[in-house]
């Protein structure tokens, strides 16, 4: 996986930053929580609803909030 990021820095000065592999994979991550994706958005409805199905069922056993 690759993505090509421009961005200001610390200066305000724009730069571009060509990242790949895991690092690629950490910047789009990152990327998503500044456009509030969140995990669960990236993944099929069938397991979407798996997993809330799941969480729903772990609070109600109080084993998380």
């Amino acid at each position: 996986a690759q993505v090509r990021v421009k961005f200001l820095d610390y200066h305000g000065k724009e730069a571009e930053l060509l990242a790949e592999g895991l690092l690629s994979h950490c910047v789009q991550h990152e990327i998503d929580h500044l456009d509030g994706v969140l995990f669960i958005d990236h993944i099929s409805s069938l397991k979407r609803n798996m997993i809330l199905k799941r969480v729903d069922k772990l609070r109600k056993l109080g084993e998380i909030l």
